[in-house]
C-alpha cells in the first residue's frame, strides 16, 4: 500500500498506545431491578479503543497496549474472582449490530497478562489486566485491515455475586488497524514524536561534514549553508533541472531521527541512510509525509524511530514553476538551510 493511501495515524498513536483503564474512572450502569451483586466489565459503554500497527522496511512500529478490569455493583463481602478471555465469536455479532467489517485475529494473537481478576473484600474494582498483541503474528495480518478484539467476562465466583445479565456489560472491545509502508517517515508527526527524534545538530557540528558526491550542485558550496544558519549562505543549484541531490558524510555514526531542507525552488526531497556508503535504507519522500514544528518555528520530517547512519543521501525534486528561479543570482535557487536531528 502506498503511503499516501494509508490510514492517517492519530496524534497519540505513532509508535499507537491505547487509553488505560482505572478504577478512579467511575461509571454508572443501569442495574435497577437486579437482585444481588452483579459483576461487569469496566468501560464497556465507551467507544472502542483503537491502536495501530505499522510494518516498515526495518521492523514493526506501534502495537496494542490496552488494559481491562472488572467492577461490582456494590461492595463485596469477601473476595470475588472473575475469569476473562479473548473471544472472537463476538466479532461477527458486533459487525452485524454496528454495520462494520472488522476481521478476526489469527489464533494466538491476543495476549492477556492474566485470565483471573479479583475484587477484594469491601471494594468495588479489581486490579488491571494488560491486553497486548503478539507481534510474532504480524506476518498473518493483511495490509489495510482492522481487527476487533473482544475481551469477555466469562465467569465469577464469590459470595452473593452473579454475572451481569446483558452481553454489553460483559465485553470490552479493542481494535487494531494494520498497515504496511515502504516509508519510515511519520505521516502525521506530533510534538512528542519530534521530542523523541533527538536534538538539532549545531552548525559547529555540521561544519565537519563533507559531501561525498553531488548532482547539479555548485562544487564545494555546501560549506556555506553551515556558516551560521539562515543568513550564513546558500548552496546553489547549477541548472534549472527536475532533480538534484548529494551524499553527505557526517564523519561518524549517529542516531538520526528528523530532517529538513530550506529551499524556495524545491517541491520535495527523499532521504536514504547508510553506515558504510554501500548498503542503503530508503526512508521515504517528504511528498508523502507532514511535518512537526519546533519551538523555533522550524518544520521537521520525523522518522518513526531514530536510526543509525553516517551517510545521508538526499534526492531533491525541484519545482520548475517556482517564482524564485528568476532570482537565482540573488541566491534564491539553492539550499538555504539543512537540518538534522540526532541522538
Amino acid at each position: 500500500m502506498k503511503l499516501k493511501n494509508i490510514f492517517m495515524l492519530g496524534g497519540a498513536l505513532l509508535f499507537g498506545a491505547m487509553a488505560l483503564t482505572s478504577c478512579s474512572d467511575d461509571e454508572t450502569y443501569d442495574f435497577d431491578g437486579i437482585e444481588g451483586i452483579r459483576v461487569y466489565m469496566d468501560k464497556t459503554m465507551q467507544p472502542i479503543s483503537t491502536s495501530s500497527l505499522l510494518k516498515t522496511p526495518v521492523g514493526v512500529v506501534g502495537g496494542m497496549e490496552g488494559e481491562v478490569n472488572i467492577k461490582t455493583t456494590s461492595l463485596v463481602q469477601g473476595n470475588v474472582s472473575a475469569q476473562i478471555a479473548y473471544d472472537d465469536s463476538f466479532v461477527d455479532k458486533y459487525n452485524a449490530e454496528n454495520n462494520s467489517n472488522y476481521k478476526k485475529l489469527p489464533t494466538g494473537s491476543v495476549v492477556l497478562e492474566k485470565t483471573t481478576l479479583t475484587v477484594t473484600s469491601d471494594t468495588l474494582c479489581s486490579e488491571n489486566c494488560k491486553v497486548s498483541f503478539n507481534q510474532e503474528m504480524v506476518a498473518q495480518l493483511k495490509d489495510g485491515e482492522s481487527y476487533l478484539i473482544p475481551i469477555v467476562l466469562t465467569n465469577v465466583n464469590g459470595p452473593d455475586v452473579r454475572l451481569a445479565r446483558d452481553d454489553k456489560f460483559r465485553v470490552r472491545y479493542f481494535a487494531l488497524k494494520y498497515m504496511e509502508t515502504e516509508s519510515l517517515m511519520r505521516i502525521n508527526p506530533t510534538s512528542e514524536d519530534l521530542a523523541n527524534a533527538g536534538s538539532p545538530l549545531s552548525n559547529d557540528v555540521k561544519k565537519a561534514f563533507t559531501v561525498v558526491s553531488s548532482q547539479n550542485m555548485v562544487e564545494g558550496g555546501y560549506s556555506s549553508i553551515f556558516a551560521g544558519g539562515w543568513y550564513g549562505g546558500n548552496w546553489d543549484f547549477i541548472n534549472h533541472e527536475g532533480e538534484t541531490g548529494f551524499v553527505l558524510d557526517m564523519g561518524e555514526e549517529k542516531e538520526v531521527g528528523a530532517f529538513n531542507i530550506t529551499s524556495y525552488v524545491m517541491s520535495s526531497f527523499s532521504v536514504a541512510i547508510s553506515t558504510d556508503n554501500s548498503n542503503w535504507i530508503n526512508l521515504g519522500s517528504t511528498a508523502e509525509a507532514n511535518t512537526a514544528r519546533d519551538d523555533n518555528w522550524n518544520d521537521w520530517y520525523v522518522l518513526y524511530a531514530p536510526m543509525p547512519a553516517r551517510y545521508l543521501r538526499y534526492t531533491i525534486e525541484l519545482d520548475p514553476n517556482s517564482y524564485y528561479w528568476q532570482y537565482a543570482s540573488w541566491g534564491y535557487a539553492g539550499i538555504m538551510g539543512l537540518g538534522i536531528m540526532a541522538k
